[in-house]
């Protein structure tokens, strides 16, 4: 039983942290007048300096790559990249304790008891397409649950 413990928690770990990192290495499509190709690419130019925007799908196919010219163009100029989170915060054990900690409930308690018996259904429905014993998720809460399936899906 400790051993399926721990191989559970090693799942939904590696889930996380594939839905941080995919987050920010998603992608979004750049374009200019006349390009064709749908974007979340602006950009801020003053007399003395150029900013980029760039939005992002959370989880996107592999064939996004290459990203648009327009994109890789904006990569190349720049000199300094920023992200809206610590992409090596995944990698702090006080961080992964935390999501476990919030995401997880305590001894005793569940999914089940925790949504509607009609929502349950649907989710071990989906769970069953998606090939994932309810079992799996039952001791995530709603929003680690959905983060879980969704990623996984």
């Amino acid at each position: 039983m400790h051993r399926h413990r721990g191989l559970f928690f090693k799942t939904i770990l590696f889930l996380i942290v594939f839905l941080i990192v995919s987050t920010f290495f998603g992608t979004a499509f750049a374009g200019q007048p006349g390009d064709t190709n749908k974007h979340c690419l602006w950009s801020i130019e003053t007399a003395n300096n150029t900013v980029f925007l760039l939005g992002s799908l959370h989880i996107s196919p592999v064939d996004i790559y290459p990203l648009p010219e327009i994109i890789e163009r904006a990569y190349d100029k720049c000199s300094k990249i920023f992200f809206e989170a610590d992409i090596e915060a995944v990698n702090d054990p006080s961080f992964q304790t935390k999501i476990m900690t919030l995401g997880v409930y305590p001894k005793g308690d569940n999914l089940e008891d925790s949504i509607s018996s009609q929502t349950f259904d649907l989710l071990k429905k989906r769970a069953d397409a998606s090939g994932i014993p309810i079992q799996q998720l039952s001791r995530l809460k709603p929003w680690l649950c959905a983060l879980s399936l969704s990623s996984i899906e």
